[in-house]
C-alpha cells in the first residue's frame, strides 16, 4: 500500500497515483475508522483517525477526553473546530515500517474506539490517479491564441498587420497593454501553425533610467528581453517555445507571469505602458 518500487514504474504505478486503505467497524454512533494515504515519492504517507465530526452523532465507543489523549499520545492532531478527522504523517516506508503503521492501525481500533474482535471489520482499498485528460498544445494558430487571451479576460483586437508576430493587441482592466502573437511555422505541418508565443510591450514615454535596463530586469524580469527604439523608448518582449507540449492553463500562467514582469520593469525604470492603439509598430527580430 506505502511502497513504491520504483521497478514497477510505468507497469504498476505512474506519476499523480494515489493508494488508500481504511479500516472500520460499525458503532451504535456510526463507523469508527482508521485510513491510509500514500502517493509515489513521498517519503511519508498519511493517517487519518475518525473524529466523528463528519456524522450527525459523535463517536461514543469512548469518551472524547480519552479517546482525544490516547490519540495526542500517539501524535494525531486536530484542528479546534471544522469538519476534519485526526491525523499525522509517517515514514520509515520500507517492509519493517509499512508493518508498523497496520499494527498501530489495529492498536487505536482497539485503544480509541473500543473494537475487540468480535466486530465485523470491514477493509477498503483503492488505487487511483489524481492525473486528468487535457489539451496539449504543441503549437498554437492564432485564433486559437485569441481564445485563450479571451478566456482569460483580456480585452483583443487583431492587428491590421498580416504578420502573426503583431496578430492580437491586447488590454487589461489593470493597464496591461502589449502585443500578443506567434512565431516560427512549424516545419512539415500544415499553414497557420506556430511554435513560438511572442509577447512585445513597448513604454509611452521615453525611458527615464536606459542606462539600469539590464540590471532591472536581471532583478525584476530575467526573462524579458529589452530593445530601446531610437527615441530612447523601451521595448519588452518574451518568447516562449510551445514544441515541447503545454497545456492552455499553463500558456494562461506564462501570460499572468509576462504581465506581473511587464509590471515590475517598466515601474522600476520609471516607464508607462503604451495603450494598445498609441503603441508604435515594434521592431522585427533578426
Amino acid at each position: 500500500m506505502c511502497r513504491w518500487f520504483p521497478e514497477s514504474e510505468g507497469q504498476a504505478w505512474e506519476h499523480g497515483d494515489y493508494r488508500f486503505l481504511i479500516a472500520e467497524f460499525g458503532t451504535e454512533a456510526g463507523l469508527a475508522f482508521v485510513q491510509i494515504w500514500s502517493e509515489p515519492f513521498d517519503s511519508e504517507a498519511i493517517v487519518e483517525i475518525s473524529s466523528g465530526r463528519y456524522g450527525p452523532l459523535p463517536l461514543t465507543a469512548l469518551a472524547p477526553r480519552k479517546r482525544a489523549r490516547i490519540l495526542r499520545e500517539r501524535g494525531f492532531s486536530i484542528p479546534r473546530s471544522g469538519r476534519h478527522n485526526w491525523s499525522k504523517t509517517v515514514g520509515s516506508l520500507d517492509e519493517s515500517g509499512c508493518t508498523a503503521i497496520a499494527q498501530e492501525m489495529l492498536v487505536i481500533l482497539r485503544e480509541a474506539f473500543g473494537y475487540d474482535g468480535s466486530q465485523a471489520l470491514e477493509l477498503t482499498t483503492g488505487h487511483s490517479t489524481r492525473l486528468v485528460m487535457a489539451e496539449v498544445l504543441s503549437a498554437l494558430r492564432v485564433d486559437r491564441l485569441g481564445q485563450i487571451l479571451r478566456g482569460m479576460g483580456i480585452r483583443i483586437e487583431r492587428e491590421e498587420s498580416a504578420d502573426p508576430a503583431d496578430a492580437w493587441r491586447c488590454g487589461t482592466n489593470a493597464g496591461h497593454h502589449f502585443h500578443a502573437g506567434l512565431r516560427c511555422p512549424v516545419d512539415g505541418a500544415e499553414e497557420g501553425l506556430f511554435e513560438v508565443l511572442s509577447l512585445r510591450a513597448s513604454a509611452e514615454e521615453p525611458c527615464s533610467k536606459p542606462e539600469h535596463i539590464f540590471s532591472v530586469l536581471r532583478d525584476f524580469a530575467p526573462f524579458l528581453s529589452p530593445q530601446l527604439l531610437p527615441d530612447a523608448r523601451l521595448v519588452l518582449a518574451r518568447n516562449e517555445l510551445l514544441a515541447g507540449g503545454v497545456t492552455p492553463r499553463a500558456v494562461q500562467a506564462v501570460l499572468r507571469k509576462w504581465m506581473q514582469q511587464l509590471d515590475a520593469a517598466l515601474a522600476a525604470l520609471g516607464a508607462k505602458p503604451a495603450t494598445c492603439r498609441a503603441a508604435t509598430r515594434l521592431p522585427r527580430e533578426g
